[in-house]
């Protein structure tokens, strides 16, 4: 189960300017046959990370052969980055925003597809 825990960025070290974290939640919809991730590298010492959000209805070796693929890099991370800000809730809220935005999108491009 994921809990608020698994959101927090360790203490990063000064010294190493390429000090990464990684997450990355996995989800399925088997009732739209899509499974799909999002996945976060942070680089607090740089103030950036990079985002993936993937969504497949089939098998995939590579992100970019997914169904649908967002790739962004250098996202400001902001002052205090901290997935729990809003309270020990917030992940799960966060995930549950993503998950239901990543519904809608998915079912219309799926569709789209198999027109």
């Amino acid at each position: 189960m994921i809990t608020a825990e698994d959101a927090v960025l360790h203490a990063a070290d000064p010294s190493v300017a390429m000090w990464a974290e990684t997450n990355f939640f996995a989800f399925s919809a088997p009732e739209l046959d899509l499974n799909g991730h999002v996945y976060c590298l942070f680089r607090p010492n740089q103030g950036v990370c990079l985002t993936t959000v993937a969504i497949n209805d089939r098998w995939c070796k590579t992100p970019w052969d997914a169904n649908y693929v967002d790739l962004s890099m250098h996202v400001p991370m902001g002052e205090n980055f901290d997935l729990r800000k809003n309270g020990p809730d917030a992940l799960a809220l966060y995930l549950r925003n993503i998950r239901l935005a990543l519904y809608a999108k998915a079912s219309h491009i799926i569709m789209e597809m198999k027109k």
